[in-house]
């Protein structure tokens, strides 16, 4: 049941980048906090509760999570490896998935991002993006830290790029732009740019580096972004 004296962080996306995009050193101070305490779940291994959309919310103008979901984390990763079977290859990289279709009659044609999923009550065919904050892996049973590293690249990524992820059009655009978000938006530093790069890689086997240097250093990752931001 939603909080009345509460402002959830779905309810503050609602109009959060009608003022335009947030600076680089804003974004790192909006989401740090939530980092912290995400990694202290871990210390005592817990994850948290991304599926829970209720569980993110403002605390003095920064974001933060209910500690009180933070739960147990569950297995499945056969199940999440197997969705990755058809799509990996000996030989390439796959770096993406996507089905155009064309009409032949008045030449026109239609791209499709097939790394975006908006009906998860449907059997998950592919990996891909879902609606919100959370992880596919989280409706396949499995949820460990790695899964939270994950959610946590969906907050950076979204407040760098000024994208609501509940929104269908939006997420679109961060499926088509969070494998280079330069692209998007030019002025999000690279160490930021790199670490929504990495951090929301739906191959979990691509992105273990860039995790393990996050987790051993949240603050010095952001004073080394603040230290050397873009003007």
């Amino acid at each position: 049941m939603n909080d009345p004296n509460k402002i959830y962080f779905h309810q503050f996306l609602e109009t959060a980048f009608d003022n335009g995009n947030y600076a680089t050193d804003d974004v790192i101070a909006f989401v740090m906090p939530l980092f912290e305490e995400v990694l202290s779940f871990h210390e005592i291994n817990l994850v948290g509760p991304f599926e829970n959309e209720e569980a993110l919310f403002l605390t003095a103008s920064r974001i933060d999570i209910d500690e009180s979901f933070a739960h147990v984390p569950s297995a499945a990763l056969s199940k999440v490896k197997t969705l990755f079977d058809p799509v990996r290859s000996k030989q390439f990289d796959i770096v993406g998935k996507t089905r155009m279709e064309a009409d032949v009659d008045d030449g026109s044609y239609k791209i499709e991002n097939r790394e975006v999923l908006f009906n998860v009550n449907e059997p998950l065919l592919h990996p891909g993006f879902i609606k919100g904050y959370s992880c596919f892996e989280i409706l396949l049973g499995h949820h460990d830290a790695q899964t939270d590293i994950f959610c946590l690249g969906l907050v950076l990524g979204s407040m760098a790029l000024g994208l609501n992820l509940y929104d269908e059009e939006d997420l679109k655009l961060f499926a088509e732009y969070r494998g280079n978000p330069v692209q998007y938006n030019q002025r999000i530093h690279p160490t930021i740019s790199t670490l929504i790069m990495e951090m929301t890689e739906l191959d979990r086997q691509n992105g273990c580096l860039i995790y393990t240097i996050l987790f051993n250093g949240y603050s010095t990752t952001a004073n080394m972004i603040l230290k050397n931001r873009r003007t």
